[in-house]
């Protein structure tokens, strides 16, 4: 997924609206959401760019189903935990697009996912 700058928004839009669409028409397993997530994360330019895929990609499967792999919230609590003590700053996105984005990284952090079993 690429974001360039001031893209983010369109880019947030763009990727809930596929992940509703895939799992209205697809089962929810870890298996198809370990493929959704080769599609629409794989494939960033860089770290930064990895980061914030990932984080919105967990959160919008997580709203849309409910619950996450064990694997994933694993990762989502470590890779959000980590932003929130260092206070990263992502460069690409400008001021209004970094508040939002904290907004996901903190929701993520402080909420109990349930576990997702297949």
């Amino acid at each position: 997924m690429y974001i360039d700058r001031n893209e983010y928004f369109l880019v947030k839009s763009d990727l809930k609206d596929n992940i509703d669409m895939v799992f209205k028409r697809r089962e929810i397993t870890a298996a198809n959401i370990a493929r959704l997530y080769g599609d629409e994360v794989c494939g960033s330019r860089d770290t930064e760019e990895n980061i914030i895929s990932e984080i919105m990609f967990y959160y919008f499967t997580w709203k849309r189903i409910g619950k996450l792999s064990d694997y994933m919230i694993r990762s989502v609590n470590k890779e959000t935990e980590e932003i929130i003590v260092n206070n990263t700053k992502f460069s690409r996105l400008n001021e209004e697009e970094y508040e939002d984005f904290m907004k996901l990284v903190k929701e993520l952090n402080e909420s109990d996912i349930d576990v997702l079993s297949d």
